[in-house]
């Protein structure tokens, strides 16, 4: 019936994990119907949802690459007419507002940009980020799909952590 306590100190190192799922729906952003001239067009199949699965509370960042036409690869859409927000709607809408809610993309193709984005961990359904996607002037170019597909696969535009 002897009873003995001994306190041991222990230490141990709680590191930061940037870990995050987005999933491959959408696996592409797509938009209706381009008429070059219009402004602040909206994807038509965003957000991007990104969950945060470790402990990294911070900004998601987005890599944009130029949109390359499949059928005349030396036409392209450049990344930097491309804004988002982590919300959409209003006059003008969020994701195209650039400077005041928006983040525009680019300056150059393959720029790696801080959208702003908020993305806090913690319990499922508070630790999800919505990016939404504007292009905010539509460039004078033919009538064809574009993509980053005809580049290969090292140009698809990342969503990450820094």
């Amino acid at each position: 019936n002897n009873l003995a306590t001994r306190t041991i100190l222990g230490y141990f190192t709680y590191n930061l994990l940037m870990a995050m799922q987005v999933p491959l729906s959408p696996s592409t952003l797509t938009w209706l119907s381009l008429t070059p001239g219009n402004s602040n067009v909206l994807s038509n199949n965003d957000p991007t949802a990104v969950t945060n699965t470790g402990n990294y509370a911070g900004n998601v960042f987005l890599t944009a690459y130029n949109l390359q036409g499949e059928t005349t690869p030396a036409e392209v859409i450049p990344a930097n007419i491309f804004s988002v927000d982590s919300t959409t709607g209003g006059a003008p809408p969020s994701e195209c507002n650039v400077g005041v809610t928006a983040v525009a993309l680019g300056p150059l193709d393959g720029s790696v940009v801080d959208t702003g984005i908020f993305s806090s961990p913690g319990p499922s359904g508070s630790n999800t980020a919505n990016i939404y996607y504007c292009i905010t002037s539509v460039p004078f170019i033919s009538s064809q799909t574009y993509s980053t597909s005809t580049r290969g696969a090292g140009f698809s535009w990342v969503v990450a952590y820094q």
